[in-house]
């Protein structure tokens, strides 16, 4: 049974000012919804508000402190600036023939944080305490990581593959996405059955006393089988535990990597803040000496205003005692004239006197005698030009200007700096450097006991099947006695015929699917990678190593494409297999693909999951042009998001079209 998105529904998530929904109905002949976003437009944002909406997480395997922790920052800008203070996102899904709505909500106030939900179906509505569980059901937040995923989990899927943890882990998501957890389960039912019934019939047998011996040893058998199914079952926890504790610190782990470089930073923004807080005291010591040395400076300008006066005066004295001169000899020349005497330049006799002559030497006379009452009123003032001007210190005030200017250019960048240091500290919030430290050698003890819990684990399980084979030939032994009651018997070997026959068929079921899974998986690798005949495929073994083959198969390691190409294989071989599948939801799945490898994937691997697929992806990936080509009909609906204002605070999800 396959679960289909019907509608998503945002409001005031992230960069999703005020009411965004998709309408996200598909059809079996069209199941492909495409959303195309440039980077940083709101991709990442709309992907994780879906797994958020079903899981209460916005990554996977998340720890509430750090939901809580990202959540507060999940509210949009604007319309808490505008006074919001919630926000939400809801989901309309069909599972068989039962419609699901499913809405989580945040209420933030002040430093308070509350994260509510609600599921109804139908008309019905589900406690609250019962969401998860009903979620579960449906789509087990483990298996989720199969159809709801990123380009990252796609990066790291290869590679968790290798570890024994992370193998064991993938593992029983893997089973439990092809059902066999539930097989299990109906065989322990059986294996009960079959222990009830034999304690009835060895109790009515004839030969008492051989069946007492039996019945006792079977007994301290199956007491032993218990402590062996109670360690393990402790060891099991155990190894939840110690692998919850791992995903919370690895989660620490992975926030504080990118705080380390913050932590650098800060470091050396507080020793830069401290050099440059004893510069800027330096400087001003400096100008404090300047000004008690010079302090006349502070009077610089009406000085400086004074001496301009006196300069003008002096000036103008000199430039009167010139025209005074100039006037005298020019009557003294026109007197020569008047009364016959020579040219004192060339000496030769003067024309006669006119009547013009004796008019201007009368103008001169008057202008020269103007002239000489001015110079009266006037005093030369050299002596206290010079002294007013020994009292105008400039080079003091140019060096206060300087040294006060150097002090606002370090100011501004002192703030600049404590703005950065206080950002950074609240990044840091929690996370000292011996945090840090401390985060690094928790995770160093946490690998060590996983190991141990691995190891001890491994050997529990093989003294379980010692066990177990040793009770099964013992109630062999016991059911062979005569004398009991023959529906018994008959009850007791139907049961142990059904158990046998249940633990084999689920061996086979588990080898058969994944055998199947293997042969899907390695004829989709080899049909998406380039060179197909440098392959032989891939192999999985039972505990769910992959290793990839050459053509002789011999293993043989490929690049970061040819990985994630793998792990797409793998995704869709079990994708097919799955007893009950949802959607699957790709953020920028063709990444790390080349032209080529994109186009193989768009045209073979999407059509093959064969249910709803929701692609979001940025122009370097897919444009329109592209998807139109390679998708053409598949495509059921499509989406692009916008900036309308050009605003990153705000974005919208529109419907477009791919006709390019």
């Amino acid at each position: 049974m396959a679960i289909e998105f019907l509608e998503l529904e945002l409001e005031d998530f992230g960069p999703y000012c005020g009411q965004q929904v998709m309408d996200l109905r598909t059809s079996e002949s069209s199941p492909v919804v495409v959303v195309f976003g440039e980077n940083t437009m709101g991709k990442t944002q709309l992907f994780s508000a879906i797994r958020w909406c079903l899981y209460g997480v916005l990554e996977p395997q998340q720890e509430t402190h750090e939901v809580n922790r990202q959540l507060r920052r999940r509210l949009n800008n604007i319309a808490r600036r505008d006074g919001a203070t919630s926000f939400g996102v809801s989901i309309k899904f069909r599972n068989g023939d039962d419609v699901y709505h499913l809405s989580r909500r945040v209420e933030i106030s002040g430093s308070a944080l509350t994260v509510s939900a609600d599921l109804r179906v139908g008309a019905s509505v589900i406690p609250n305490q019962l969401i998860s569980t009903e979620i579960g059901r449906i789509l087990h937040p483990q298996i989720s990581e199969f159809f709801l995923f990123d380009a990252e989990l796609l990066e790291r899927f290869y590679e968790r593959l290798e570890t024994e943890r992370e193998r064991s882990f993938i593992q029983e998501n893997i089973e439990r996405v092809l059902g066999i957890p539930a097989l299990r389960l109906a065989q322990r039912d059986t294996a009960e059955l079959v222990s009830s019934t034999l304690d009835q019939y060895t109790k009515m047998s004839k030969n008492q006393d051989s069946a007492k011996k039996n019945s006792e040893l079977l007994a301290r058998l199956n007491s032993e089988l218990d402590g062996i199914d109670a360690n393990l079952a402790d060891l099991r926890n155990q190894r939840s535990d110690v692998e919850q504790s791992s995903r919370d610190i690895k989660s620490q782990l992975k926030f504080v990597e990118g705080l380390e470089a913050d932590i650098r930073e800060q470091e050396s923004l507080e020793a830069t803040l401290l050099e440059e807080e004893r510069k800027v005291d330096s400087y001003r010591g400096e100008i404090r000496q300047l000004l008690s040395n010079g302090w006349l400076s502070i009077a610089a300008t009406p000085i400086r205003r004074a001496l301009m006066e006196i300069r003008d005066k002096n000036t103008k004295y000199h430039e009167t005692e010139g025209l005074i001169q100039q006037a005298r000899a020019r009557i003294h020349l026109l007197r020569d004239q008047i009364e016959g005497g020579v040219c004192p330049s060339c000496k030769r006799d003067l024309p006669p006197a006119s009547e013009e002559t004796v008019k201007e030497l009368s103008e001169h006379d008057s202008y020269l005698n103007g002239l000489l009452e001015d110079v009266g009123v006037q005093q030369l003032e050299l002596e206290l030009e010079r002294r007013v001007a020994g009292l105008v210190d400039e080079n003091s005030l140019k060096e206060i200007d300087r040294l006060q200017s150097e002090i606002d250019r370090i100011d501004y960048s002192q703030y600049e700096r404590k703005r950065n240091i206080d950002l950074i500290n609240d990044r840091l919030t929690g996370h000292s450097k011996a945090d840090v430290r401390a985060l690094g050698k928790r995770n160093e003890q946490l690998e060590s006991a996983a190991n141990s819990l691995n190891s001890a684990l491994s050997k529990a399980e093989e003294d379980r099947k010692e066990k177990s084979a040793e009770i099964s030939k013992l109630q062999r032994r016991l059911a062979s006695h005569d004398g009991g009651d023959p529906k018994i018997e008959a009850e007791y070997n139907f049961f142990r015929l059904v158990d046998d026959l249940m633990l084999r068929t689920i061996a086979e079921y588990a080898n058969h699917i994944r055998e199947t899974v293997q042969a899907n998986a390695s004829k989709m690798f080899l049909d998406l990678v380039r060179d197909p005949s440098g392959y032989g495929g891939l192999t999985i073994a039972p505990d769910y190593r992959i290793q990839l083959l050459d053509r002789h198969e011999e293993p043989r390691s490929t690049s970061e494409g040819g990985k994630q190409l793998l792990a797409l294989s793998l995704i869709a071989a079990l994708k097919r297999a799955a007893v009950q599948t949802g959607p699957v939801v790709l953020d920028s799945p063709l990444g790390r693909l080349d032209l080529e490898h994109r186009e193989k994937v768009l045209k073979i691997w999407i059509p093959y999951l064969g249910s709803q697929s929701i692609m979001l992806v940025q122009s370097g990936e897919l444009t329109k042009a592209q998807a139109s080509k390679h998708l053409g009909s598949l495509i059921g609906r499509a989406y692009e998001i916008v900036r309308p204002d050009k605003d990153p605070e705000r974005a919208e999800i529109q419907e477009t079209s791919l006709n390019v």
